[in-house]
């Protein structure tokens, strides 16, 4: 009998199967973000070049999505399909209207943020939950719930007990819940981002401003790749 040389595993192939299974088991999140190709290939043990290869396999399937210079996070396939047309759904805002938006909310939820922990009363905070509450009851409607995401946002800034902040974002109003229009119509989208809004939700209960303001700032970056994406 002839010796029957051995194949090398195929270690992209390994890569790719662990992520995926990681993934689709709920390890890590939709919205959350991986690790740099760099810290992947240090836990894996393996170079970069095999850790891009398997990422890039991840991306076709929709499971991971990328943008240059932001990373790369856990996606949800389902986001880019209508149930109804299995076509890809439209995006009434633009990828640069989008992102001055995320802007101008990091200035200023992010400082609200801030102040909230320092100045707001358990009953102020009782109004984010409330709006919080709004957001779960009006989950049918896109309309009702975009009105209500944008009054949680602005409960929270009104937690800052400054008027200047609070007159901001009342300027932006329109152009917020017509965001919010996009993000909350984007299929199979809806139990992930109410997650995400109990999540800021207790952090701000808790006085923990860094931990909640790295929510937002994750789901800020998430959605303007997802949005990004959809444009595409």
């Amino acid at each position: 009998m002839g010796i029957v040389r051995l194949e090398r595993p195929n270690l992209v192939d390994e890569v790719y199967q662990q992520i995926r299974d990681i993934i689709t088991s709920g390890e890590w999140k939709e919205g959350q973000k991986l690790s740099s190709e760099q810290k992947l290939g240090e836990q894996f043990g393996v170079s970069r070049v095999v850790i891009r290869e398997a990422l890039q396999r991840l991306r076709s399937e929709k499971l991971i999505i990328t943008r240059q210079g932001m990373g790369s996070f856990v996606s949800n396939p389902r986001n880019y399909l209508n149930d109804i047309s299995a076509e890809r759904i439209e995006v009434n805002i633009s990828e640069e209207e989008y992102a001055d938006l995320v802007d101008f909310r990091c200035c200023i939820e992010f400082k609200a943020i801030e102040l909230a922990v320092k100045r707001a009363t358990d009953k102020d905070f009782e109004k984010v939950g409330m709006a919080l509450k709004a957001m779960e009851a009006s989950a049918e409607d896109i309309d009702e719930l975009s009105e209500a995401d944008y009054a949680f946002h602005y409960a929270i800034v009104a937690c800052s007990k400054n008027q200047l902040l609070c007159s901001a974002m009342e300027s932006c109003k329109s152009w917020m819940i017509r965001a919010f229009k996009t993000t909350n119509k984007i299929n199979d989208s809806l139990s992930w981002g109410i997650d995400v809004h109990k999540n800021v939700y207790l952090k701000l209960v808790e006085r923990d401003a860094k931990k909640a303001i790295s929510i937002l700032k994750t789901d800020h970056e998430y959605n303007k790749v997802r949005i990004s994406e959809l444009i595409k």
